[in-house]
């Protein structure tokens, strides 16, 4: 038994209702730590609203068509800011 040319393409496809609510998940927790480990009281409506803007940040960010460094820095980093500010 012979192979020739054998190519495969993986493509893959991305649900942004997915990527939102796992990043919102992910925030959830990580600022309920945040706010734990430094001994901050919290709501949990600032939590959940400075969860939902990082979430949507990511979405947005995630959708352009720039390099990666670039979501990075411009991007990705003042979303965090942005998210505990809010907190």
């Amino acid at each position: 038994m012979e192979v020739k040319n054998c190519e495969v393409q993986l493509q893959g496809t991305i649900y942004i209702d997915s990527i939102f609510l796992l990043n919102l998940v992910m925030d959830l927790y990580l600022l309920t730590l945040t706010a734990k480990a430094a001994g901050k009281t919290i709501t949990y409506k600032r939590v959940f609203a400075g969860s939902a803007a990082g979430a949507a940040g990511y979405c947005a960010i995630l959708c352009l068509p720039i390099p990666y460094v670039c979501k990075v820095l411009f991007g990705m980093v003042p979303i965090g800011g942005l998210m505990i500010k809010i907190v």
